[in-house]
């Protein structure tokens, strides 16, 4: 359950960062996308990770990096 909400947590995170940079303009692109995937939602999501490391009884985990930017993925199709 934790897992599935994450997916949706990072989905609608990266649709706001998607209209963030779209700022205004209407459609998408693919560039829009990549940044909105690969510089933010994908970066955040390894930087929370990593701040886990200094959270007692927490350790960073590739897999829930995969979880949070799988989330932001499937977002970014349903934006598409």
């Amino acid at each position: 359950m934790l897992k599935m909400m994450h997916l949706i947590e990072f989905g609608i995170f990266s649709i706001l960062i998607f209209r963030a940079f779209r700022s205004g303009r209407q459609g998408w692109r693919l560039r829009w996308a990549v940044a909105t995937l690969l510089i933010i939602t994908a970066a955040y999501a390894a930087l929370d990770d990593i701040h886990q490391v200094f959270v007692p009884g927490r350790a960073p985990s590739a897999r829930d990096v995969a979880i949070d930017t799988l989330g932001a993925i499937l977002a970014q199709l349903a934006v598409w």
